[in-house]
C-alpha cells in the first residue's frame, strides 16, 4: 500500500508540474500523462532506495 501511495504522490506532483510547463491544449495531453507516469516511477524508485539506505545504516559506535 505504501508503494502505491509513493507512486500516486509522484505521479500527481509530476502531473501538476507538467501542467504549469505546457499550455493546456490537446496535443500536450499525451506528453503530460507520459511525464506524470515517468515521474511516478522515478519517485517510487527514489523512495525505495532512500528507505533501503535508511534501513541499512550503521548504528553509531559507542565512544570509549
Amino acid at each position: 500500500m505504501n508503494r502505491l501511495f509513493d507512486f500516486s504522490t509522484g505521479t500527481l506532483m509530476t502531473f501538476l508540474f507538467s501542467q504549469s510547463l505546457f499550455p493546456p491544449d490537446l496535443s500536450n495531453i499525451l506528453l503530460r500523462q507520459l511525464l506524470s507516469i515517468v515521474g511516478g516511477i522515478l519517485s517510487s524508485i527514489l523512495i525505495a532506495w532512500l528507505k533501503r539506505q535508511w534501513d541499512n545504516r550503521q548504528p553509531p559506535s559507542p565512544e570509549t
